[in-house]
């Protein structure tokens, strides 16, 4: 019972990481908070850093740089 529970909250976390990464892809033109972010996933800024590093193997702000690298957002200086 105790691995049901530790799955489910596995595949929770996923979905929420899920959610808030395509809620940045789909904003990355608007200024975005983590804390805000954060709240939208229901969890902690602490917890959800964590989450989003476990998941997604970068931080939520160097996810954020590297979507709006690769979008055309950031324009390099070379």
């Amino acid at each position: 019972q105790a691995r049901n529970l530790v799955e489910k909250n596995t595949l929770k976390n996923k979905s929420r990481i899920g959610f808030v990464a395509d809620y940045i892809k789909k904003n990355l033109h608007q200024k975005l908070s983590i804390d805000a972010i954060a709240k939208m996933a229901y969890v902690s800024k602490s917890n959800f850093f964590k989450m989003f590093k476990e998941e997604l193997g970068l931080s939520p702000n160097e996810f954020i740089i590297q979507e709006r690298m690769g979008s055309g957002l950031i324009l390099s200086a070379s």
